[in-house]
């Protein structure tokens, strides 16, 4: 609509004194002096108000109860003064809200927004024009992205298919407002991959959030920068030396989902923590329990005893120092710890040896942690099925017989594969030992045995190195798989469909792949048993990391098979 040009204030009142003009719209007021006029202003709209001095309230008056609100928009307001009144109403949380879309703003505005922008009573909008326009505004790199994916949204829901021109002219704007970015974060990321995107792929990862098939290299990710990375769909990308910078500790709290959908779908080589390693993990033990940086998990094995009634040839509680069980010990030191753990898994020797002190930890913590019952399969179907808790069972064998004879139990007295598939939410745990589940071919084979049983989760674990004390006698060593069994099943799985993760390396000494098939639902991981060196190596630049703890018989914590204390005998 074309403006009305006024030459006096008084052609802006009518007879009755009262505004002529809805609001401030469709206005020429060029250098009329303005000073005087003292309305409570709404909007703005379509206005020439250079240098006539007006001032337009912010106030926190409202008789409505909601936020007070001013919008400017289309207007080149230079000369305009904002005039606040930065005191709420008791009890109120309302703010004023700024609006400002395509406005020319002079220095002193500008100054004066900003000082705004950074005060809680306020919430400044601006729209990409105005930040275009006027050089020195302050808004933070995320805001940035906003105004840049609302932009791409509005200009390709009128037209999808561009012509060169027009996509040269859209890719434009896009770099002239990430100059704009005063973080620099933005710029940071978009810096990284430019010289890869062609323009249109521009205009895509911004205005559909997706990044695809780019390498970021020699990236420095600090907290700022991860929150813009999350606001993207990154895939089949290649994060190539990148360094995470020492504010872990509230960058990585609580998004497993995020590091586990990037590290999915993503390759990432030689991650770099500066502030991790190995070394200061080990000194600090406190911080392992409650707010260790970068732990996704932090999984806590409560042995409740040490008593089983099987006699597996390589159970390692033959080499473990001898332990008096007290269970009152266990909860109250579980009780100090609870708050930092993840996850509680029940085990021993066999749980279902102490029925009693099984149901007391189970009704406390079940609703507060994710609980597992670590157990062998021997107590009866009903037990299990009434039991409120995730179950794994150990599983060494899909042969009924076979499976019996590795625990020295009479088949009768273990359940059968028939009866574990009767279980909800159940995980097969199997020990891969010589004699036993020895080969890639047995692997696939329980895999397909326990799919025809409708049961979904399988654990593979070798049996451990001992990192304490690196000794074993002939007969037990001679119990462990080859070293590359689990690399070959790997590979094979992958041929078949299954999703391949990268490694978690665990304080357990361990490390563990985890494979899912999105279409039989299997999900498979192969635990892998290593050397503490292997282990302190791998640490630094784990992708995914876990604490893994565990409580003694006698209430005592240490640290698996990785212990520097605690350390377990060498068997006879």
């Amino acid at each position: 609509m074309e403006q009305i040009k006024i030459s006096t204030i008084d052609e802006i009142y009518n007879d009755d004194n009262f505004i002529k003009f809805q609001a401030f719209n469709n206005l020429d007021a060029t250098k009329i002096d303005l000073s005087n006029f003292h309305a409570n202003i709404k909007d703005v709209v379509n206005c020439n108000l250079e240098n006539t001095r007006l001032k337009i309230f912010l106030t926190h008056e409202n008789n409505t109860g909601f936020d007070s609100m001013i919008r400017i928009v289309d207007s080149n307001i230079i000369g305009t003064k904002f005039v606040s009144d930065e005191k709420k109403q008791d009890n109120s949380t309302r703010k004023i809200n700024v609006y400002l879309d395509n406005v020319m703003l002079d220095e002193e505005q500008i100054k004066y927004l900003n000082a705004l922008y950074k005060n809680d009573n306020f919430q400044i909008y601006y729209d990409l024009n105005t930040i275009l326009n006027n050089d020195g505004i302050v808004i933070d790199s995320l805001e940035l992205l906003g105004l840049l994916t609302r932009f791409l949204d509005n200009a390709i829901s009128r037209t999808p298919i561009f012509k060169e021109k027009e996509i040269y002219e859209i890719v434009d704007k896009i770099e002239k407002t990430i100059i704009k970015d005063k973080d620099g974060d933005l710029k940071t990321i978009y810096d990284n991959i430019v010289s890869q995107l062609s323009n249109y792929e521009k205009i895509i990862m911004f205005r559909n959030s997706n990044i695809q098939n780019v390498t970021f290299e020699n990236l420095e990710i600090n907290e700022k920068v991860y929150n813009i990375l999350k606001t993207f769909t990154i895939r089949n990308c290649n994060l190539r030396n990148v360094t995470f910078t020492n504010s872990l500790n509230t960058m990585f709290h609580n998004d497993d989902d995020f590091f586990h959908y990037v590290h999915s779908y993503n390759s990432v080589e030689n991650t770099k923590m500066p502030n991790i390693n190995y070394n200061s993990w080990q000194d600090i033990k406190s911080r392992r329990i409650s707010s260790t940086p970068f732990t996704f998990m932090k999984n806590l094995y409560v042995e409740l005893d040490r008593k089983c009634n099987a006699k597996c040839s390589f159970c390692r509680n033959d080499c473990m120092e001898k332990c008096k069980y007290k269970f009152k010990n266990i909860m109250n030191n579980l009780n100090r710890i609870v708050g930092g753990i993840n996850n509680i898994f029940i085990g021993g020797g066999e749980p279902t040896v102490n029925k009693k002190d099984l149901y007391k930890l189970l009704d406390i913590y079940r609703y507060s942690r994710n609980i597992y019952t670590v157990s062998n399969g021997t107590a009866t179907l009903d037990f299990y099925k009434n039991l409120d808790s995730k179950i794994y069972i150990s599983r060494h064998h899909f042969d009924d017989k076979i499976n019996a004879d590795i625990f020295s139990i009479n088949k009768k007295k273990i359940l059968s594969m028939d009866d574990l598939s009767q279980l909800y939410d159940l995980t097969l745990t199997c020990t891969c030992i010589n004699g036993g589940i020895d080969s890639v071919d047995k692997i696939i084979e329980y895999l397909q045995e326990a799919e025809s049983y409708s049961i979904r989760n399988i654990v593979f674990s070798n049996l451990h190195d001992d990192a304490s004390v690196n000794t074993f006698d002939g007969s037990y060593k001679n119990l462990n798989v080859k070293n590359d069994l689990f690399d070959e099943a790997i590979n094979i799985l992958k041929l078949q469909g299954f999703d391949y993760n990268y490694p978690v390396i665990s304080s357990g000494g361990y490390k563990m792949y985890m494979l899912k098939n999105n279409l039989s639902r299997l999900r498979v991981a192969f635990k892998q048993y290593i050397s503490k060196n292997e282990l302190a190596n791998l640490w630094l630049n784990a992708v995914k990391r876990t604490f893994d703890l565990s409580m003694a018989p006698d209430g005592s914590i240490y640290e698996n098979w990785a212990q520097d204390e605690n350390k377990t005998k060498v068997l006879k």
